[in-house]
């Protein structure tokens, strides 16, 4: 166990543990991957025990999640305001405008799931059935609107680079960016049956619950492909340098720091 905590492993162990955007990821991969399980475990015939215990064990993930997320919303309206003051309303581009909407319907979508959670512990009582339901379904809409903005805008910036020429560390910053757009948008298009199947249009609803569960699981683990190179930057950042060790020379018995450099006559 201790050399599972130490050395390369521990680096990414640790950084997962203080990485709160990979916790969410994980957590939201254990829910939907829940569903997954308890609607095969239906299909095999297990007892209402074990299908209560896979139950459990998926809502206790997505209340951590939701619990998490509360405290990002302060940071997420900041930044929400910074971009509409940066804003150009005199002349804004299409992208400039799918990008603000998709802000402010993700934050939106983050701020009305705190009211899903709080009802869920019984912190938030709605007058009514209709009530809850709205704030609900508002919450999902907005969810909807975010990758829908989000994937506009990124398809249309792929389309700007595209005929591009570029050369050197140009064209690499180009290409990153361009695989970067490519991973959100297939993101988006995992994420979109999931949004379709909570807000039941297009006949989602109709889909089975294990079926969500395996697209809801994937668009999880995608975006730890992004993550995972930052834990290994870290993981290397903690790695001891070679040059800052002390080294004895021989001739003289003098200890040299080797930096700086040896001071000679002359």
């Amino acid at each position: 166990m201790s050399s599972l905590l130490s050395g390369q492993h521990g680096a990414v162990i640790q950084f997962f543990a203080k990485n709160s955007s990979a916790q969410d990821k994980v957590f939201r991969a254990i829910y939907y991957f829940g569903m997954y399980v308890k609607w095969q475990a239906q299909q095999n015939g297990h007892t209402k025990d074990t299908l209560a215990t896979i139950s459990r064990v998926a809502s206790s993930a997505g209340r951590w999640r939701k619990m998490q997320r509360m405290l990002k919303s302060p940071n997420l309206w900041r930044n929400v305001i910074i971009m509409a003051l940066k804003f150009n309303f005199s002349n804004p581009t299409l992208i400039e405008v799918a990008k603000l909407i998709s802000k402010v319907a993700g934050t939106l979508y983050i701020t009305f799931d705190h009211l899903k959670y709080l009802f869920r512990i019984g912190l938030w009582h709605p007058k009514s059935k209709e009530q809850r339901e709205w704030a609900f379904w508002f919450g999902s809409l907005s969810w909807l609107l975010d990758i829908s903005f989000d994937t506009l805008w990124r398809v249309m910036r792929l389309g700007q680079v595209a005929g591009k020429r570029e050369t050197g560390e140009r064209k690499q910053k180009v290409n990153k960016e361009q695989n970067a757009h490519y991973r959100r948008v297939i993101k988006n298009m995992f994420d979109l049956p999931c949004v379709l199947y909570s807000l039941k249009w297009c006949g989602v609803e109709t889909w089975s619950p294990g079926l969500i569960g395996i697209f809801g699981t994937i668009v999880s683990l995608m975006p730890l492909y992004e993550i995972w190179p930052q834990a290994n930057d870290n993981k290397k950042q903690l790695r001891p340098k070679e040059g800052k060790q002390i080294r004895t020379e021989r001739y003289t018995g003098a200890v040299v720091h080797p930096r700086v450099e040896r001071y000679t006559n002359g």
